[in-house]
């Protein structure tokens, strides 16, 4: 399997970015996580609060939009105790 190369935040469209920022509050940085399938966007936001964020950002008329939309409704979902 090859590397993927992710995009950075900062290549996002400023119209993602202000999303974004609207949802979560300023950004002031942005680390990268590795792995995955797609070339998307894909880290951790720090933000102006201080708070750290995983963040996974899409175009919502992007190719992957309806996997990151299956992947989110999969991961809200509760999970069985055992």
């Amino acid at each position: 399997m090859r590397p993927i190369r992710r995009r950075d935040f900062a290549e996002l469209p400023p119209s993602l970015v202000a999303e974004v920022e609207r949802r979560l509050g300023a950004v002031r940085g942005f680390e990268e996580r590795r792995g995955g399938f797609s070339d998307g966007v894909l880290g951790v936001a720090a933000l102006a609060g201080g708070e750290r964020v995983f963040v996974k950002p899409v175009l919502a008329d992007g190719g992957d939009a309806d996997a990151y939309r299956e992947e989110a409704a999969v991961s809200a979902a509760p999970s069985p105790r055992v």
